[in-house]
């Protein structure tokens, strides 16, 4: 009976959090079942008509604005005409050809900024990839000095060895000299 009890709640429970549908004191976490999925649709609709009908509004707003530009465009256009900053302005406009002349003729000799810029990047790689070798060089190295480090101290511990074997040898030898005279000089005596 209690199992069963408990199993049919659970169930009841799982069935709740599908729908989203528990009680104030179960909604500690949020629950997302097909009732919240559903309000959270009904807000995003709501979101997308508000920004359909701002996007409305500017776009109205837009062309009034253009309206207005092409007609301040059109009234400069006639006050430079009549006057004498026209002539002025004229000078600038031919500057500003000479310039572009200019540019294009510096284009022609040294290339355009774009390729340029595309030159620049390839020398960047190749920079980089002799910076990538060097580090890897300088690796190696560090790797050799560390093994001729552990050689010489292998080697010195050799040589120190070799040396108490050395005078291990001499004092054998003279212990064993010192025998044989003594034993000559016991032979001798006799």
């Amino acid at each position: 009976g209690i199992i069963v009890g408990d199993e049919l709640r659970m169930k009841v429970n799982q069935q709740k959090l599908l729908v989203g549908d528990l009680g104030q004191e179960e909604q500690t976490t949020p629950v997302f079942g097909i009732k919240q999925k559903t309000e959270k649709l009904e807000e995003m609709k709501r979101k997308v008509e508000k920004l359909e009908l701002s996007m409305k509004y500017f776009e109205e707003e837009k062309k009034e604005v253009d309206r207005g530009w092409n007609e301040f465009v059109v009234s400069v256009r006639g006050v430079e005409d009549s006057c004498g900053l026209g002539k002025e302005l004229l000078d600038v406009k031919r500057t500003g050809k000479v310039l572009k002349e200019r540019l294009e003729e510096m284009i022609q000799d040294g290339g355009s900024l774009d390729s340029l810029e595309v030159d620049t990047g390839s020398l960047t790689l190749e920079v980089n990839q002799i910076f990538e070798e060097k580090w890897q060089v300088e690796e190696e190295c560090q790797m050799y000095q560390q093994v001729i480090r552990e050689r010489k101290g292998i080697i010195s511990r050799m040589e120190i060895e070799a040396r108490m074997g050395e005078n291990r040898l001499l004092a054998q030898k003279r212990r064993l000299t010192s025998m044989l005279g003594s034993l000559k000089s016991g032979e001798g005596g006799r």
